[in-house]
């Protein structure tokens, strides 16, 4: 769990500093989360602080599926308050009121977290109106989620650090 405020300063339009880091084992990568949804996903770590990249910035884009016909998209910010759903395939794969939740595709966040409900947009474009919207988002629970390029990257070095065996074959010159 970590308090946030909001960050005025970087290159991103969207993003929040929460008051835990490295200590705390966080990563970049890791999932952001309100009491209500899906916030957005840890940028940048130090000691004692990290950056959060909210779902609504430019910059970010999220794998997403629609709960009730399965259909992938991506989310996308676009810095106003509601994200577009972007690459929808297929004929009627969304409708007003779904709910939108993490899809899982790509190892970036886990599967199944709420992120909000599918609306139409002004613009004629599915639009999402975020459920970490419901709330104040001053205090968070960042999870420790690791993705399959990390837990690649600690395998890796586990197996790294493993002693090298003794040749098992005969001893020339014995």
């Amino acid at each position: 769990a970590a308090r946030t405020v909001t960050d005025s300063r970087g290159p991103f339009a969207n993003t929040r500093l929460a008051n835990a880091g490295v200590e705390k084992n966080i990563q970049p990568g890791n999932p952001v989360m309100s009491e209500s949804g899906l916030v957005g996903r840890i940028i940048g770590v130090t000691r004692g602080a990290s950056r959060i990249l909210l779902l609504t910035d430019i910059a970010s884009r999220t794998p997403v599926m629609i709960d009730r016909t399965n259909a992938r998209a991506i989310l996308t910010g676009d810095g106003g308050p509601n994200p577009k759903l972007d690459y929808l395939r297929g004929k009627a794969p969304v409708r007003q009121g779904d709910r939108v939740l993490t899809s899982g595709d790509g190892g970036v966040l886990p599967r199944g977290l709420p992120v909000g409900v599918a609306v139409k947009g002004l613009d004629g474009r599915w639009r999402v109106i975020l459920a970490s919207d419901a709330a104040p988002i001053d205090f968070v629970r960042i999870l420790l989620f690791q993705d399959f390029s990390q837990l690649e990257k600690a395998q890796k070095e586990a197996l790294d650090k493993m002693p090298v065996p003794p040749p098992s074959g005969p001893v020339e010159g014995v």
